[in-house]
């Protein structure tokens, strides 16, 4: 058996966050998602798994505490990755030119 409750408030803030951050990428840009959010953005043309590796997608989008946020962290840190945007659940990034 499977129980459900309902949404808490930081799960409706999180869900607010992710939809506002998911709307800065570019529709033809590819972008490498932490498993949690990935349900969010599948419907855009080219997602990828930032589980091991940012794939060198255009973005990368992801939960604080979310499987990939080590990955996308490890890219800011190398600095191949530069802060897009930034929330209190969700963080954005852009591929470095």
């Amino acid at each position: 058996i499977v129980g459900f409750t309902a949404p808490t408030a930081a799960d409706k803030q999180r869900a607010r966050e992710l939809d506002e951050l998911a709307a800065m990428i570019p529709t033809t840009s590819s972008v490498a998602v932490s498993e949690e959010e990935m349900p969010h953005v599948s419907g855009r043309p080219l997602v990828l798994t930032l589980k091991y590796t940012t794939s060198n997608a255009d973005y990368l989008l992801y939960g604080a505490r979310s499987v990939g946020a080590a990955v996308a962290m490890k890219a800011l840190e190398d600095k191949a990755y530069v802060e897009a945007a930034k929330r209190e659940y969700v963080m954005l990034l852009k591929r470095n030119q």
